[in-house]
């Protein structure tokens, strides 16, 4: 809210008008009070941080205000954040989060950001997403019942990074590392 009394420039309007799209109620699902207290542009803007930077942040106010700043003037990276934009929300839909285990592991805000954070490298080129969407379920479901017990590292440090202090960059990044592995890229 602070944000948006500060800054009224071109990210801050693309973020509105992109916090509209589908994708961001359907799949990421912002209840009722995280658009009030506009949770969900603040999330919109880690992503579009990550894509820009083409990295992996923890969640840190001050630096989505200096992204938001240096972007208020003239969103100069605009046309290539929409074009990522594009694609990536497209493919998560043809991976479908209204399965319920993939709902539960994957669309939720940080599994959200995890997905993103996999599958961002690659944005140009995508790999089939009926594929994918196997392998995504049968790790939730490793996850679901095998959790810090399981023998597979990647399962182990997806389940242990995904508790406590989960916006940080480096479960970020952990859960990031585990699921790339396992799914092969």
């Amino acid at each position: 809210e602070l944000r948006k009394a500060r800054f009224e420039g071109d990210l801050q309007k693309f973020i509105e008008q992109e916090s509209d799209d589908k994708y961001w109620n359907e799949l990421v699902r912002f209840t009722r009070k995280d658009i009030s207290r506009m949770i969900d542009h603040q999330f919109i803007c880690e992503i579009i941080a990550q894509i820009v930077d083409n990295k992996i942040h923890g969640f840190d106010q001050a630096h989505l205000d200096k992204v938001y700043a240096e972007n208020d003037e003239s969103f100069e990276k605009e046309a290539h954040v929409t074009e990522v934009l594009k694609a990536v929300k497209s493919y998560f839909f043809e991976i479908d989060g209204t399965d319920s285990l993939l709902k539960d592991y994957y669309f939720t805000r940080s599994g959200v950001y995890t997905l993103w954070s996999v599958f961002l490298p690659y944005w140009k080129a995508l790999p089939p997403s009926a594929t994918v969407r196997a392998k995504l379920k049968e790790f939730a479901e490793k996850v679901d019942s095998e959790g810090e017990t399981s023998t597979n590292p990647q399962v182990k440090e997806y389940s242990i990074s995904s508790k406590g202090a989960a916006t940080d960059r480096t479960p970020r990044e952990k859960r990031a590392t585990a699921l790339k592995a396992y799914l092969g890229l």
